[in-house]
């Protein structure tokens, strides 16, 4: 059964660093329908998160070219998710260890 939104934590997606995800814009009418492969790479969240309660963490996407999508919703599809609306917005890109670099970066917060 493929996870939905309600059931993200850090730990859904720490595992899959380094993964692609696919995006599809939603709401730019300009640049709606476009297809974003996005790397996942990097789980921000809490250091002790609190069992109690869901916790708000983000997710550092990188697309290796630059597009023009700077922000909005995008329907996130993968084979382990179910289909859901996502809000991406385009980052700055982050200061990196390794010589490998992306033309553009987004992030999505959850919480």
């Amino acid at each position: 059964m493929p996870l939905t939104i309600a059931e993200y934590t850090p730990d859904t997606f720490a595992s899959r660093i380094g993964e692609c995800f696919r995006f599809i814009t939603a709401d730019e009418r300009a640049l709606r329908g476009l297809e974003l492969n996005l790397t996942l790479l990097d789980v921000r969240g809490p250091k002790r998160p609190d069992a109690n309660e869901r916790q708000p963490f983000s997710l550092l996407f990188a697309a290796p070219g630059d597009i023009p999508f700077l922000q909005g919703l995008c329907l996130l599809q993968h084979p382990d998710f179910a289909s859901e609306q996502v809000f991406l917005t385009r980052v700055m890109p982050p200061r990196r260890k390794s010589s490998e670099e992306y033309g553009s970066y987004y992030e999505a917060v959850f919480g």
